[in-house]
């Protein structure tokens, strides 16, 4: 009796050994808050896990395009399985592309992906040395307003530059202004203005000029020198100066018509005088000869005189006696 009930016992076991066994499977899903993100954003992964086991946390991982871990982050399911974190903010030089963000839960992996779009990767530029080719005469003249023209380039070809103001050095501070040539890669025009008041002697003109573009970036300087001088003479001014040279011997003609007339009138005025003198020196023969006769005629008046007193006296002496 014994004997029969253990083998029941033993083939119920047997057939207990022969049923299939049912496990739960462990599950994770993830995703992402945002399906795209941008520079100083959050990134907030969830998902849900099952069967939740207490102390059991997901592990994440977040990938750049490149498979590059990037980020790393735990969290804690809740009673029902979900879970929520925050793994990253984006920075500004992240790179941009289609990112992947990995959840592991009990050894079960799932993952998903999501864009980010970061500031665009700018390579470095190459320093060059611009050329700053200014074209300047030798000599400029007081008085005279002078263009000049500056080219710049890089290895033989022209290129857009910023110009500075142009500096002038010398014994007088010149004005010169710089304008953009419309039309003309690289090329511009400066305008100088040398005053009639300034000083004689060399001068020196500088020219910086700076550019920078997708690929370059530079500056360059050039110096050039002039000369400034007096006005030279001008075939107007010859013809000036020989319209004043025939007015002024015109006026010299008028003066000597004028002096050979004073010389007249002197030649007159001498002669007026030596008549004078000729006159004077007869009225003085004249008075001369006039005091002798008159001298002459007193004596022979006294003469007279005696002669009739004598008489007078003979006839008183004649009647007395």
């Amino acid at each position: 009796m014994n004997l029969k009930k253990n083998g029941v016992a033993l083939t119920a076991l047997m057939l207990l050994m022969l049923l299939p066994v049912y496990a739960y499977a462990v599950t994770v899903t993830v995703t992402t808050d945002k399906t795209s993100y941008k520079p100083g954003e959050s990134l907030v992964v969830r998902g849900v896990v099952s069967p939740v086991e207490a102390g059991q946390d997901v592990s994440i991982i977040v990938y750049s395009p490149l498979m590059e871990p990037k980020a790393f982050g735990q969290a804690t399911p809740a009673a029902d399985g979900t879970y929520s974190t925050t793994v990253m903010v984006f920075r500004d030089e992240d790179p941009s592309g289609i990112w992947t963000v990995q959840a592991t839960y009990k050894g079960t992996t799932n993952s998903a992906t999501f864009e980010f779009v970061g500031k665009p990767v700018v390579p470095p530029k190459t320093a060059i040395t611009l050329e700053v080719s200014v074209d300047v005469g030798s000599v400029y003249y007081l008085g005279d307003t002078a263009e000049l023209y500056v080219l710049t380039s890089y290895q033989g070809k022209a290129v857009e530059a910023n110009l500075t103001a142009p500096s002038v050095y010398g014994p007088t501070a010149l004005t010169a202004t710089v304008s953009k040539v419309a039309g003309a890669t690289g090329l511009f025009k400066i305008t100088l203005s040398v005053p009639s008041t300034a000083k004689l002697g060399t001068y020196a003109l500088v020219v910086s000029a700076s550019h920078e573009s997708e690929k370059y970036e530079g500056s360059g300087t050039a110096l050039k020198t002039f000369m400034v001088s007096p006005k030279p003479t001008t075939a107007e001014d010859i013809s000036g100066m020989k319209t004043d040279l025939g007015a002024l011997k015109t006026d010299l003609g008028a003066l000597k018509n004028e002096t050979s007339t004073i010389k007249s009138d002197v030649a007159a005025a001498k002669k007026s005088a030596s008549d004078a003198a000729t006159a004077a020196a007869g009225a003085k023969s004249a008075v001369e000869a006039m005091s002798g006769t008159l001298y002459a005629a007193v004596i022979l008046a006294l003469i007279a005189a005696v002669a009739a007193v004598v008489g007078v006296i003979q006839i008183t002496r004649k009647i007395a006696g």
